[in-house]
């Protein structure tokens, strides 16, 4: 009888948090997990997000971390992420201020993966992709030709 109603308070407890999730979570730690993808918690209301750490995992898409419009800090350090399209898909996230992909093996050429990036190839009147972002952390990938890496922040 104890392990049933220790189940019904752990599935009652688990909906009061999904509740406070809703409005006051700002902040998520995920790293040095095995998640594979961000799917149940976007699904939640952490659209609210501001920081969320999903370093050390095995993720190799960004597909749901760019549902969180809201993030000013996002850390992707050390996953499984290969295509620049799948950072593509961050440019959602004009609110960025730091950006941690390092230790990925992404590989851009940022003179030609800027037009999959989004970004203008015209200096004169670009509008840079995270226009708040101060810290970009590449380390360890597998980059060539930063000479347009301007085209993503204001420099």
């Amino acid at each position: 009888m104890f392990g049933k109603e220790l189940r019904e308070t752990l599935m009652i407890n688990d909906l009061e948090l999904r509740k406070g999730i809703k409005s006051h979570l700002r902040s998520m730690n995920l790293g040095q997990n095995l998640l594979r993808n961000f799917y149940e918690l976007s699904q939640t209301e952490a659209r609210q997000l501001l920081i969320l750490n999903l370093s050390m995992n095995q993720i190799s898409s960004l597909a749901e971390v760019a549902l969180c419009p809201n993030l000013q800090f996002l850390n992707l350090a050390y996953n499984l992420l290969r295509d620049p399209n799948e950072v593509n898909r961050l440019r959602k996230l004009t609110n960025l201020q730091e950006l941690y992909l390092s230790h990925n093996k992404v590989d851009f050429q940022f003179n030609k993966d800027l037009s999959q990036i989004g970004g203008a190839p015209s200096r004169r009147n670009y509008q840079p992709i995270w226009p708040y972002l101060e810290i970009l952390d590449l380390t360890a990938n597998r980059c060539t030709d930063f000479s347009q890496v301007e085209f993503l922040f204001n420099g």
